[in-house]
């Protein structure tokens, strides 16, 4: 029986460091700085967003390592792979984004927000690999 992937360790770094680089290098915050109140809310906010992310598509690839084999239907693997990663990313990425927009009081940035959700998914991407490349490695 294999032991359960004990990932507490790179979750406890990355979703931080996603939640704070991403939106820091897309610039999310906009005019507000450490000064106001909302900006601090917003920190929060994104590490809550990367922390909804990184655990939905997380459940997500779980559920379907026990349904679908690497080996025996690579295919079928990697397209539930991309879609799972769509569907668990972009609509939680676009509604947060939009709430933040509203209570920072700034005009919604589709534009960044179509940014920061490319961003994100492709980041998904990254964080799914180096699970599968671990899982395989344990399999081996």
């Amino acid at each position: 029986m294999q032991r359960p992937l004990d990932d507490r360790l790179l979750r406890a770094i990355g979703i931080p460091a996603f939640g704070l680089a991403i939106p820091h290098l897309t610039h999310l915050f906009g005019e507000h700085s450490a000064r106001e109140g909302v900006y601090w809310f917003g920190v929060a906010w994104f590490v809550l967003l990367a922390w909804s992310i990184w655990h939905t598509n997380r459940w997500l690839l779980f559920k379907q390592r026990e349904h679908v084999d690497w080996f025996g239907d690579p295919l079928r693997k990697i397209l539930l792979l991309l879609v799972g990663v769509v569907f668990g990313t972009v609509p939680v990425t676009i509604g947060m984004l939009a709430a933040w927009y509203r209570i920072a009081g700034d005009a919604i940035d589709w534009r960044a927000i179509e940014i920061v959700t490319l961003t994100n998914t492709i980041c998904v991407v990254f964080v799914t690999h180096v699970y599968e490349t671990v899982f395989l490695i344990k399999e081996r």
